[in-house]
C-alpha cells in the first residue's frame, strides 16, 4: 500500500505567544504551477549553496525533461517513497524539503531542505524539519542520513546529527 501524506501540520507557542502554523504539503509535479514553483525554489536554493559549476549543472538538470520525468516517477514509487514537500506557514509558501525512506533497510534520507532567507531564524525551519523527521520515522526509518551543505551543518548538529566516517561527508542521526 502506498502511503501518501499530503499535509502534515504543527503549531507551537513560545512563551505564551502563538507562532505560525507550519505545514508540509506535497508538491504535485504533474501540475504546471507546482512544477514551476519547485523549479523556481530549487534555483533559489542552488544559487545560495552551489559553486558556479555545480549551479549550472543543477539548473541544466532541472530543465532536462527526462530527469524531470524520472523525478515525477520517484514521487509515485511505493518501495522507496520520495516526498517533495512545500514548507507553508499560515498559508504562505516559504520553502521546501525533500526526503525518502528505504523501508527495506529502515533508512531515511533528507535530500534538500530550504527555507527562504526572509523566514529564517523564526523556528519555521526547525518545525518543518521535525515534521519531516516524524513522517520519516512513521514510515519505518530507524535512522536518517543527509549530506548537508556547509551552511546547514550547525542546524543539523543542534538536531542531534553527527558526522560518520565515509567516502563523503555524511551526517547521521539515530
Amino acid at each position: 500500500m502506498h502511503f501518501q501524506h499530503d499535509i502534515i501540520k504543527t503549531s507551537s507557542s513560545a512563551g505564551g505567544v502563538k507562532q505560525e502554523m507550519v505545514e508540509l504539503v506535497s508538491f504535485n509535479l504533474l501540475n504546471k504551477a507546482d512544477l514551476d514553483l519547485f523549479i523556481a525554489t530549487s534555483i533559489a536554493y542552488y544559487s545560495e549553496v552551489c559553486t558556479k559549476e555545480e549551479y549550472e549543472e543543477e539548473i541544466a538538470d532541472l530543465y532536462d525533461e527526462q530527469l524531470t520525468s524520472e523525478l515525477m516517477k520517484q514521487t509515485q514509487r511505493e518501495d522507496i517513497p520520495y516526498f517533495i514537500m512545500k514548507v507553508v506557514t499560515d498559508g504562505e509558501f516559504v520553502g521546501l524539503i525533500a526526503y525518502f525512506v528505504e523501508t527495506a533497510i529502515s533508512r531515511g534520507f533528507i535530500n534538500n531542505f530550504y527555507v527562504f532567507k526572509a523566514h529564517r531564524t523564526k523556528g519555521i525551519g526547525t518545525r518543518a524539519y521535525r515534521l519531516a523527521e516524524a513522517h520519516i520515522k512513521k514510515l519505518g526509518a530507524t535512522y536518517i542520513e543527509l549530506d548537508p551543505v556547509e551552511s546547514a551543518v550547525s542546524f543539523y548538529q543542534k538536531e542531534g546529527y553527527f558526522k560518520i566516517p565515509c567516502d563523503g561527508v555524511k551526517e547521521i542521526r539515530f
